[in-house]
């Protein structure tokens, strides 16, 4: 696997580089074996340059190569989506405290703050018919930035009642003037360690 940083520029070989593992069970199949799936993993105690990346340079694109074969869309590569996070700060209620909620922080790229006309997060339930719930999260009035790295990220915050859904799945999207961010996976309530009292 080697990836590009945002700007579209290769980072040192060394560092952009890393080797994924295998084995002859990391491999699925679906509906009768028309649809095989395999997956591959990577060991970062192996390549620690992987867990070293600069939020600064971040990770535009990845592409793949087998053997001789390079998979990366016709030169397109596969965008990985940095301008929406799902923030490690964010907690889940607390148990042992009932006056305890739940609080999602968004990790929201400096340089796109500005241009994103709103973020939110979605969760499907389902009665007869799929329902879409979107739930805005409003823009900080005061500044509260990503701690460590360079402070590239700031972050949006959405507390307790105004989530609803206790057991929901959510994704997290932004709406910018190109179209809409997807942040990568989806995250729920008790997705984070509890917050503090």
């Amino acid at each position: 696997m080697r990836w590009t940083d945002r700007s579209g520029r290769s980072a040192p070989r060394t560092a952009s580089t890393v080797t994924l593992g295998h084995t002859e069970d990391m491999v699925g199949t679906a509906l009768g074996h028309r649809i095989t799936n395999i997956w591959y993993t990577f060991d970062h105690t192996e390549n620690p340059a992987f867990i070293q990346i600069s939020e600064i340079a971040g990770i535009g694109s990845v592409e793949f190569s087998m053997g001789s074969q390079t998979f990366d869309q016709d030169g397109q590569g596969f965008k990985l989506s940095d301008e929406l996070m799902w923030s490690a700060t964010s907690c889940s209620p607390d148990f042992l405290n009932p006056d305890s909620k739940s609080r999602f922080d968004i990790a929201v790229r400096k340089d796109v703050s500005q241009r994103l006309k709103k973020v939110w997060i979605e969760s499907t339930r389902f009665n007869d018919v799929p329902v879409v719930d979107a739930i805005e999260i409003p823009r900080p009035t005061t500044t509260s930035t990503s701690a460590g790295g360079d402070g590239l990220y700031e972050i949006w915050s959405i507390e307790g009642d105004q989530i609803g859904s206790a057991f929901g799945l959510f994704e997290l999207k932004g709406q910018m003037e190109g179209g809409t961010v997807v942040a990568h996976g989806t995250r729920g309530q008790f997705s984070f360690a509890p917050c503090p009292a």
